[in-house]
């Protein structure tokens, strides 16, 4: 972090240390986090929320973006959870939101009664204002900590090759996320046709092995595909890569067909165990699956340590 404010040289917390050992520590902060959230939501102790605000700032200091998204995407799943256990009425809430919609498209405050799906109040503009303000503070430090991450500080509206249309006043940061969510399927489409499998799990296997252990005896050898991309800067493309350099396009299907019979039955098994352990690991699942528009994490090295240690620790 000073390095980045110009006070020392530029290193990333992965300069230091066994690097394999930093992916364990954020499966363990992941953890810890999804733990004091669903603590808070129990107890509501306030002890227990700002042990998770404390794991997001960790996370933030160490300018690690896709550490803050996931620790977000799962808490937001955990919230979930917790709605559907206290009979959160989601039609209810879909009809406050059309409502809100058609009061705020008319500009007409209805009378308030008894039956009535949404009180026009104070309290919930302030509440709107503030969940408004909190995705703005969310794609300016996404913006901030992308920036930062570059040593050469290049403008992303630049490198994007954004048009001369694009409203400028907008955060970057938009066009960050814009450009996350376009350019994986883009490549996908760019080597789909020219695919040279291995039909065997040499890709999946390399994110699996700790990088301690692939530095001391070498990255695992394949004759695949060179998977080429699009622009040279934009390198995500969405978890289909390693499976498609693995298992080609027929074999992939088949491998997805049997991943989602084993999703299915864990997500089945977190809606009827009472052990909690199932629901963490669905909701890592979910995770995955969210980000999977990115990469591939159903076979990262830290996603498997979390699901592990979230079984360990319940049993």
């Amino acid at each position: 972090l000073f390095g980045d404010l110009g006070k020392g040289p530029y290193v990333r917390y992965t300069d230091f240390g066994i690097q394999s050992l930093h992916g364990l520590l954020n499966a363990f902060l992941l953890v810890l986090s999804n733990y004091s959230l669903y603590r808070y939501l129990e107890r509501k102790s306030k002890k227990d929320i700002i042990l998770w605000a404390l794991f997001l700032l960790w996370a933030i200091l160490k300018l690690g973006r896709q550490l803050i998204i996931s620790q977000c995407i799962q808490s937001i799943f955990i919230l979930l959870y917790y709605l559907k256990d206290n009979q959160f009425d989601l039609n209810s809430f879909k009809n406050r939101i059309i409502r809100l919609a058609y009061i705020s498209k008319s500009y007409i405050t209805p009378s308030i009664s008894s039956g009535s799906l949404f009180k026009f109040s104070k309290s919930n503009i302030f509440w709107l204002l503030r969940v408004f303000t909190c995705l703005i503070c969310l794609i300016y430090l996404f913006d901030a900590i992308g920036n930062s991450r570059n040593a050469d500080k290049f403008s992303i509206i630049g490198l994007g090759k954004a048009s001369p249309e694009y409203p400028k006043f907008l955060p970057s940061g938009i066009l960050w996320i814009y450009l996350y969510i376009t350019s994986p399927l883009s490549n996908v489409n760019h080597n789909i046709d020219f695919l040279q499998p291995n039909y065997l799990p040499l890709n999946l296997l390399d994110g699996l092995i700790p990088t301690v252990i692939t530095n001391i005896f070498g990255v695992i050898e394949n004759n695949s595909y060179d998977w080429k991309l699009v622009v040279e800067f934009l390198n995500v493309s969405s978890f289909h890569k390693n499976f498609l350099l693995d298992f080609g396009l027929y074999g992939s299907l088949f491998v997805y067909f049997i991943m989602s019979l084993l999703f299915q039955r864990i997500y089945l098994r977190s809606l009827k165990s009472r052990l909690v352990c199932w629901r963490f690991i669905c909701v890592v699942i979910l995770h995955n699956i969210v980000l999977s528009v990115f990469v591939s994490f159903f076979t990262h090295i830290v996603f498997i340590a979390q699901i592990i240690i979230h079984f360990l620790l319940q049993y």
